[in-house]
């Protein structure tokens, strides 16, 4: 026998809470004396990875006695020798009782105001609604009827499944078909599954968005010049427990410079994009197998940095540079630091599969300099640069060589 514990408040039923009394015996040998032995476990739904996790483990008891004597009432538990109570407590689950509580207010108000049933919609789905981000720069179609589809390439029939069209970076929210969430411990929810194509590549194969993760297909290209391309899916989930789905290059470029940065493709200077500060923006797949040059904007800088992801092979392995650029009012030069580094992706050393870095050489810290709250004022050399309490400054005009650095505080 299960108890089931549902979250079925306003337009999702969600799963919280199973607990199962498992080979229940109960013999009432009298108005006053019930004798039971049963065995029990509790489960919680993680919607991390969309599945039960145990809370309490089988726990096995031989006899359950109740008796009354007048007013008294006297229970009576023995377990087995062997069987022990063992309660798990995670991360997740604390987590997920935070957001439930944190819901319960709203619930209350709905009781107060009579319109509780009207909050519920039992039959309307299982789960909270996906979203869809197209990082890729180039259209995607996807479908949630990967059974559907298979099963038509199967028997050679055309599929009346539908596709799902996302602009270039746009997002795009859906649902799967709701399902009874009824399965034993011994059976499991059958996955839900993605199928996406990227324009221009073939499609990936079936890709579960049930759990958090990060998944990675290789997709070969039907347009011409278009190379086989590494493409990256991440699941996350917000703290409202909406799952996110990214689809993007395995090329990201993370811009920690205090200007915007522009990306360029090596191979015929093209513009990519610009990456606002403190910003990671992935590189459209198209130019994902480029190398790059980068050129921070709005700063007088006349001269780009080459970034060359290629040099670097091995799963880990950082490649750091300092390079100078001119810049067009010739009073000193602009000074970047790039990293890139090598993601422990799977194997093919000659795709893509590389985060890459851009930052100023020299970053000062208030909280870091001067544990007083007031402004402080850092001399480099011949510069000066006043820096707000509990504010940060991204310095890349000097690049600290030889010299001595001090500060005064006004």
């Amino acid at each position: 026998m299960d108890l089931w514990l549902l979250d079925d408040f306003q337009g999702s039923s969600i799963p919280l809470l199973r607990m199962s009394l498992l080979n229940l015996s109960i013999d009432r040998q009298s108005e006053d004396r019930l004798v039971s032995n049963f065995s029990i476990s509790a489960d919680y739904f993680n919607q991390r990875v969309f599945g039960w996790e145990p809370v309490v483990e089988k726990w096995s008891v031989l006899r359950f006695l109740v008796t009354k004597k007048d007013n008294t009432r006297n229970m009576d538990l023995i377990a087995e020798s062997r069987s022990t109570l063992d309660i798990n407590i995670t991360e997740q689950l604390m987590q997920q009782a935070v957001q439930v509580a944190s819901r319960w207010p709203l619930v209350h108000a709905s009781f107060e105001r009579d319109d509780f049933r009207n909050s519920c919609a039992r039959s309307r789905t299982d789960h909270l609604p996906y979203l869809f981000k197209n990082q890729t720069g180039c259209d995607v179609v996807f479908s949630t009827a990967v059974e559907d589809i298979q099963m038509a390439r199967t028997s050679q029939r055309k599929t009346n499944a539908r596709w799902i069209t996302v602009p270039k970076d746009k997002d795009h929210t859906f649902e799967f078909p709701p399902r009874l969430l009824l399965y034993s411990h011994s059976e499991r929810e059958p996955p839900r599954q993605l199928i996406v194509r990227v324009a221009g590549w073939d499609e990936i194969s079936p890709v579960n968005v049930d759990a958090c993760g990060t998944y990675f297909r290789l997709v070969k290209g039907v347009k011409r010049g278009f190379p086989t391309a590494r493409i990256v899916i991440q699941v996350t989930m917000e703290k409202d427990g909406k799952k996110v789905v990214a689809v993007r290059s395995s090329i990201d470029i993370n811009n920690q410079l205090p200007h915007q940065l522009a990306i360029f493709s090596a191979e015929d200077k093209r513009e990519l994009m610009l990456v606002e500060p403190s910003q990671s923006k992935p590189v459209p797949l198209p130019f994902a197998h480029c190398q790059f040059m980068i050129c921070p904007v709005g700063c007088q800088v006349q001269e780009k940095a080459d970034v060359k992801w290629s040099n670097v092979r091995v799963a880990g392995d950082v490649l750091n540079r300092i390079q100078r650029l001119e810049k067009s009012d010739k009073r000193g030069h602009y000074w970047v630091c790039t990293s890139v580094r090598r993601e422990h992706y799977p194997d093919h050393e000659s795709l893509p599969g590389h985060s890459i870095f851009v930052v100023a050489p020299l970053t000062l810290q208030a909280s870091r300099l001067n544990l007083l709250p007031i402004d402080v004022e850092i001399h480099i050399l011949d510069n000066v640069f006043p820096l707000a309490a509990g504010k940060q400054l991204l310095i890349t005009t000097v690049v600290l060589i030889h010299g001595r650095t001090y500060w005064n505080a006004f």
